[in-house]
C-alpha cells in the first residue's frame, strides 16, 4: 500500500496522506 500511495500521490494529496496515516493510526489504537 505505501508504495501505491506513494506513486500516485501528487503534493496536494501529502497532506491528506498525513490525515489519513494519523486516522490509521488512532484506529488501530
Amino acid at each position: 500500500i505505501q508504495k501505491y500511495v506513494h506513486i500516485i500521490a501528487p503534493k496536494s494529496e501529502v497532506e491528506l496522506l498525513k490525515v489519513y496515516a494519523a486516522y490509521t493510526i488512532l484506529v488501530a489504537i
